[in-house]
């Protein structure tokens, strides 16, 4: 299923790079309430409810009917704990379909991982840098730990009821907690009742939480402290390294650049650079119906135009070659082939009478591509795979790395 926030995948990266043999083993069950957001791709009756390598909780429940522990998913409030991290999806069973073993997790502690870095997930508690501790997102991903502090503010009230400002509490997601309200009359401020104090909630015109009051009289002062960040029990892991795209791609993957699998075309598995030459004038003779370009190698993502004058002069195009006429290592026009290889033309005898136009001419316009060690230093992968069109971060980058809105890769420990 992967990482929730990718749109359309099905697998995400994450290694265990440093396994410290520290794992819960405990046949799970898994909470009612998670929402269904797919099937396993390999067992179509695993109906995934917590992607691979989510940070996870056991649910803070006090009876279980089966006897096992429920696991959920690490929201970083309330009062469900992060255990770990899972290395697997995590399915219930289609009451539908067949019926199979119980899915028991594997939930990682004290390892060494290494995730996709999406910068608008990990970054939405603020940018990460190397030492940060991390906590999980109400999705259960991993964010900036934001330690506890607390605050005071205080505000007039206009009428009967009061929307105050939490103005340090500016991360959604995180809401602030143990709100208490004093009110101010003519002696000392005394605790205003809870009943009357709302729930915070978050304004985004505002850019930060408010919480609202009710039954306040008009022209006093009400002072509200609370508590911002996370609590000590969210803390999950440390960021321990951070390898951006700009990174990844100076580290080229060679096996996939060098195409070596039988019966591959280097040149399809890997674009390399290529030189443009224009108009290039062939004459022909009487002495076969075979010429040759002045290079060879050509490059077939390059548009051949082979024109042909009878005259030596005026120029009657044949026909430009695309993609689709490769056949057999070599590409047809109307009355003649290409060799992509060897760079020659072989011509139809019965159209170019070489015999008889002894004057005649082609012209034609083609690329051909540097030799693979200068070419393997232009753009390199294979398009859609390691080239790094999808993220922006060029050749180079990881397909498990190369989608929307990714920065790189994210190695952190697993500290709970």
């Amino acid at each position: 299923m992967g990482w929730r926030g990718v749109d359309g995948s099905t697998v995400a990266p994450l290694s265990v790079i440093n396994p410290n043999l520290f794992a819960v083993s405990e046949p799970w069950d898994v909470a009612e309430d998670l929402a269904v957001l797919g099937r396993d791709v390999n067992r179509h009756d695993w109906l995934i409810v917590i992607p691979k390598f989510t940070i996870v909780a056991a649910l803070a429940t006090t009876r279980s009917t089966s006897g096992r522990t429920k696991l959920t998913i690490a929201n970083g409030v309330g009062t469900n704990n992060p255990v770990g991290v899972v290395a697997d999806n995590v399915a219930r069973l289609d009451q539908n379909g067949p019926r199979g073993d119980i899915h028991n997790p594997n939930v990682l502690r004290h390892h060494y991982i290494e995730t996709l870095y999406l910068s608008a997930v990990q970054d939405a508690f603020g940018n990460l840098v190397r030492g940060d501790y991390l906590a999980p997102d109400t999705q259960g991903r991993p964010v900036k730990f934001i330690e506890r502090t607390t605050h005071v503010t205080a505000a007039a009230a206009t009428g009967t009821s009061l929307t105050v400002d939490l103005a340090e509490a500016t991360i959604n997601g995180l809401p602030p907690v143990d709100v208490e309200v004093l009110e101010v009359n003519s002696g000392a401020p005394s605790l205003f009742a809870s009943a009357n104090v709302g729930t915070p909630a978050y304004s985004t015109g505002d850019e930060c939480y408010q919480v609202a009051l009710s039954s306040t009289t008009n022209g006093r002062q009400y002072i509200v402290s609370y508590t911002t960040g996370h609590a000590e029990a969210m803390r999950v892991g440390q960021v321990t390294g951070i390898e951006t795209l700009t990174d990844m791609a100076s580290d080229w993957i060679r096996w996939v650049e060098a195409a070596t699998f039988p019966g591959a075309f280097q040149w399809y598995a890997q674009p390399r650079l290529y030189t443009a030459v224009s108009n290039e004038v062939i004459s022909l003779d009487d002495e076969g119906s075979e010429v040759s370009l002045t290079y060879s190698n050509l490059d077939p993502l390059y548009p051949i135009t082979v024109e042909y004058a009878s005259d030596g002069a005026t120029y009657v195009e044949q026909e430009t070659l695309s993609i689709s006429g490769i056949w057999n290592n070599g590409w047809h026009g109307t009355y003649y082939q290409v060799n992509l290889r060897d760079g020659t033309i072989t011509l139809d005898d019965d159209y170019f009478d070489t015999t008889a136009c002894t004057a005649a001419t082609l012209r034609v316009s083609y690329a051909y591509q540097y030799p693979y060690g200068l070419g393997s230093l232009g753009p390199t992968g294979i398009p859609g795979l390691t080239d790094g069109r999808t993220s922006g971060g060029g050749a180079g980058v990881q397909a498990a790395y190369d989608v929307s809105g990714s920065a790189g890769r994210l190695k952190w420990e697993v500290i709970c």
